[in-house]
């Protein structure tokens, strides 16, 4: 495998929908070698959900989203040949009761 620095071979979304009460998932799909380390973070800087949230294979794991998870978050990739930063906004919003349309044929 050649050395690299890292690179995003899908670019990420800009933005992601998530929904309340419910998982989300923000992406950030990384390549290089070594194998670049990924950190997540919040602009403006805030915490994470407490409790609620995990790093698994670069990606950022949301249980139980709630609207104050709303907001910028900045996936930073990095190994010796260099840096790679993406930020994804993640929207919050509530999950609708389906709707049905009635018609009658005559």
């Amino acid at each position: 495998m050649a050395l690299g620095p890292p690179r995003f071979p899908i670019t990420p979304p800009g933005q992601v929908i998530g929904f309340l009460k419910k998982a989300t998932i923000l992406q950030c799909g990384v390549v290089g070698y070594p194998t670049p380390e990924v950190k997540w973070n919040r602009s403006p800087p805030s915490p994470f959900p407490q409790g609620r949230s995990a790093v698994i294979n670069s990606s950022l794991y949301i249980n139980n989203t709630e609207d104050g998870d709303g907001g910028v978050y900045i996936c930073t990739a990095t190994n010796k040949h260099g840096m790679i930063i993406h930020g994804t906004f993640l929207k919050v919003e509530s999950v609708g009761k389906p709707y049905y349309i009635v018609s009658e044929l005559i």
